[in-house]
């Protein structure tokens, strides 16, 4: 049922709302649908789903841990999301800085301890 009616996910138990799957087919079915998503749930320190949802919504990443938002998979799925260029040789804080040159907004969904860093903030405030 939720595959053709996304936006009635509002009304979806919590326990629903915290599924993975039920709410990766959601999303996907219509983006709106992420506004009821649990931010709170324990999916958002799952890397599989959150590497699924930032494909889907790239800004999504906020409600991940701060550990995954500092995993390099994670950051790279960010970048190509985003259309920022990655390169093997890359390391987490290199990808951020790409990703707050391109928007400086995005440092809001920066790890703590990059959201510290003066490279990292000064290329987010010269954007």
């Amino acid at each position: 049922a939720v595959k053709g009616f996304g936006a009635a996910f509002q009304f979806a138990s919590e326990d629903l709302r915290s599924d993975q799957e039920f709410v990766l087919a959601a999303v996907t079915a219509n983006g709106d649908a992420f506004e009821y998503v649990n931010k709170t749930a324990d999916i958002w320190s799952d890397k599989d789903f959150v590497l699924s949802i930032i494909g889907l919504k790239g800004d999504a990443l906020r409600y991940a841990t701060d550990a995954l938002k500092s995993d390099k998979d994670v950051v790279s799925a960010l970048c190509r999301k985003i259309g920022v260029s990655v390169h093997d040789h890359m390391t987490v804080k290199d990808m951020w800085l790409a990703v707050v040159r391109k928007t400086g907004n995005s440092l809001q969904f920066a790890p703590n301890e990059l959201r510290k860093d003066k490279d990292v903030v000064l290329a987010a405030v010269r954007t």
